[in-house]
């Protein structure tokens, strides 16, 4: 098995992923660098979806290499490749909790699947990760229909850390959200990033947010990546599809999504309600 001595924790060689005749990934090199935040940006239809199930493992490439850790995953049976999975958690957009379970069964879901742990072994654990996110020991016997729409994305946060995976990823964070809500996630991914100096990566449609979060972009269009780089090299390109991405021009050949321009930086110290 290959492997390559890296500061980058997951890193894209010629990827290519076909469905039949169909490419819908075209030759991506990426890199996600270790304690970093990377987004990876696009419209609908662009690839995201089908790039973060290879990240993470859900599906294997046509051609090329994924490293993860050093490790490329593209030729592992099952058994290496949940080993891989382990590294990761994940954000859904609309928190996905289940409805019939409290907050303590909620969270403590993958160490129940995936752990030996005693009971109250992983009642601690729970605990530490809700009070990580400002969340008490009364939310616990709490449902999901119970909670506000802040307290359901915490919750989801903590099922997501429960595991302390390597890499955290958020898939389309912004989702259905109203400018506060938009301003206080944007907070718990700074937050939680300090904390926990963990590697991010953000999946997301969304272009206003990434400024504050992101230390490096990649831009996706069809399969392919048409631009990289830090926001402000991301605001110094010139060209075409880059330009409509960064500047919110609704006509063009990417149908991104823009919310309402430069609320971001305010909405920093709205309280989460």
């Amino acid at each position: 098995m290959t492997e390559i001595p890296t500061q980058d924790i997951v890193v894209l060689q010629g990827v290519t992923k076909c469905f039949g005749p169909t490419e819908v990934i075209c030759g991506v090199d990426m890199v996600c660098r270790r304690g970093e935040t990377t987004c990876i940006v696009g419209g609908s239809g662009a690839g995201k979806t089908t790039l973060l199930r290879l990240v993470v493992a859900l599906d294997k490439p046509t051609t090329g290499s994924i490293f993860i850790d050093g490790e490329d995953i593209a030729p592992m049976n099952e058994r290496q490749l949940n080993h891989v999975r382990r590294k990761f958690g994940m954000v859904y957009q609309y928190a996905a909790l289940l409805d019939s379970i409290n907050v303590l069964d909620n969270v403590a879901f993958p160490l129940v699947e995936h752990t030996k742990l005693r009971r109250a072994e992983i009642r601690e654990r729970v605990r530490d990760k809700l009070k990580q996110l400002d969340l008490d020991d009364t939310v616990l016997t709490k449902y999901p229909a119970e909670l506000s729409g802040g307290m359901a994305r915490r919750v989801a946060l903590a099922r997501a850390i429960v595991m302390d995976p390597e890499v955290l990823i958020y898939d389309e964070p912004f989702g259905g959200l109203d400018p506060i809500s938009m301003g206080v996630i944007v907070r718990l991914i700074q937050s939680l990033n300090r904390l926990l100096a963990i590697t991010t990566i953000v999946v997301s449609h969304d272009v206003r947010e990434i400024g504050a979060i992101a230390n490096y972009s990649y831009l996706l269009s069809e399969g392919e990546v048409v631009a990289e780089g830090t926001p402000a090299e991301l605001n110094a390109e010139r060209k075409g599809v880059v330009r409509q991405f960064m500047s919110g021009t609704p006509d063009g050949p990417v149908p991104f999504h823009y919310p309402a321009p430069d609320y971001t930086q305010a909405l920093l110290s709205v309280e989460d309600p």
